[in-house]
């Protein structure tokens, strides 16, 4: 999730001063709004099945096939309840197809 970039909610101007992804590259104006654009396009096809994009990050990462599991970092019993919401969903291929070339385009 890019360190909360990609996250459905983040906005870089409501973190506070001294987060420290205001000094990340990715907060860079050009790959910033790369990021704000990939996330929009995240947020569409994991709104069509009614999930989220950190459910997508999840799923996705779980089908690729050189993987045999994802380590997901969590804060609090809250936020691992939430990350269930990608296991053992099962993106279409053209889906998978979509954010591989996404990824592909986005170049950060």
């Amino acid at each position: 999730l890019a360190h909360g970039f990609l996250v459905d909610s983040f906005d870089l101007a409501r973190l506070d001063e001294d987060d420290f992804r205001h000094r990340h590259p990715y907060a860079s104006t050009e790959t910033y709004g790369k990021l704000s654009q990939l996330r929009a396009a995240l947020q569409s096809i994991a709104q069509d099945h009614g999930n989220t994009v950190r459910d997508l990050a999840i799923a996705w990462t779980l089908m690729q096939p050189a993987l045999t599991g994802a380590i997901i970092g969590i804060r609090n019993p809250r936020e691992a309840a939430e990350m269930l919401g990608g296991v053992g969903w099962r993106l279409p291929s053209r889906e998978m197809s979509l954010i591989s070339r996404l990824l592909k385009d986005l170049e950060c």
